[in-house]
């Protein structure tokens, strides 16, 4: 960030500050179409499972012998993007207190000639936060591909009696 006293003057620490906060509002808003997929997803299992018990109650009970190994996924899975997440949360609350601090001092962290210490600071915060995003990023892909192959897998464990 390289912002002189008169420009943080003119936009104001308000205007800079909103401007972060959008970006935290955003995290939030992915979180919540998150939330909504946990009220949704049972949903359709439920219905899915009816269905499939009035074309071969057989098959479906072989079917659910994968409920548990699935439960026990998403449990796994649920736990590391709750600690990635809050974790990213407190990288992020750093750094908008640190962004804050900056916008609030700027005549001092001038006066003082610190300004290179803070953007280091801010840039050091910031990769960290990119770091732990980047680590939910490979969870949300990791269990995507973990249930994808759980599901093929009981596909096919379904088929092969089905076939026979």
């Amino acid at each position: 960030l390289q912002l002189d006293p008169q420009t943080v003057a003119l936009g104001g620490t308000q205007k800079l500050m909103n401007d972060f906060t959008y970006t935290l509002q955003q995290l939030a808003h992915c979180l919540g179409d998150l939330g909504g997929r946990i009220a949704r997803e049972p949903l359709k299992a439920l219905a899915c499972i009816t269905a499939m018990f009035l074309v071969n109650w057989q098959l479906t009970c072989l079917l659910l012998a994968f409920v548990p190994i699935a439960g026990g996924m998403f449990h796994l899975f649920g736990q590391r993007v709750k600690r990635a997440t809050r974790r990213i949360l407190d990288v992020v609350g750093g750094l908008y207190k640190s962004l804050e601090e900056t916008f609030v001092n700027v005549k001092a962290v001038i006066a003082y000639d610190t300004a290179g210490q803070h953007r280091r600071r801010f840039h050091w915060q910031n990769r960290e936060n990119y770091a732990h995003s980047m680590k939910l990023v490979r969870i949300n892909a990791l269990s995507a591909a973990a249930v994808e192959l759980l599901v093929v897998s009981a596909v096919l464990v379904i088929l092969l009696p089905a076939a026979y």
